[in-house]
């Protein structure tokens, strides 16, 4: 149980919700001497790192979550800016925006139109440039990195 004001109420609810329904699991693996190993950049505290995996030699799947909504909190809310480039320690050949699951590159994703009043055009996903992410309110984004 929590006592607090509703913005740190806010803050407390989605912050330990993750710690508690999904906390970091470890797994040791056999094999040769891996290739990554996580930056000196410590993430925001509005952002959760969901999952990391190795996809296949010099290549590393993760996906990046927004924990707070629009307007849910006076800080935490805002859109962040995260560089891709320092999350590993290693040589990044490239970052490809992949959809969801991970499977298909999101710029060749067809995207369903749907007809809503002009007043209620949501927010899209901005583009990474030059390895910077702005992720919003909320967003889930799963990228693939490559090493040279």
């Amino acid at each position: 149980m929590t006592l607090s004001d509703v913005d740190e109420a806010t803050e407390s609810h989605r912050i330990l919700s993750v710690i508690q329904q999904y906390p970091p699991t470890i797994v040791k693996l056999s094999g040769p001497q891996k290739e990554w190993s996580m930056g000196a950049t410590e993430l925001p505290k509005n952002i959760h790192l969901m999952n990391v995996r190795s996809v296949k030699k010099g290549q590393l799947l993760i996906r990046i979550q927004h924990l707070f909504a629009k307007d849910e909190h006076p800080t935490l809310s805002a859109p962040v800016k995260i560089n891709l480039k320092t999350l590993f320690v290693g040589n990044v050949k490239s970052i490809q925006e992949m959809n969801l699951s991970g499977v298909t590159e999101s710029d060749k994703i067809e995207k369903l139109v749907w007809n809503t009043p002009s007043s209620n055009d949501g927010q899209k996903p901005i583009p990474i440039s030059n390895g910077i992410l702005v992720i919003q309110p909320m967003e889930i984004r799963t990228f693939l990195f490559t090493t040279q």
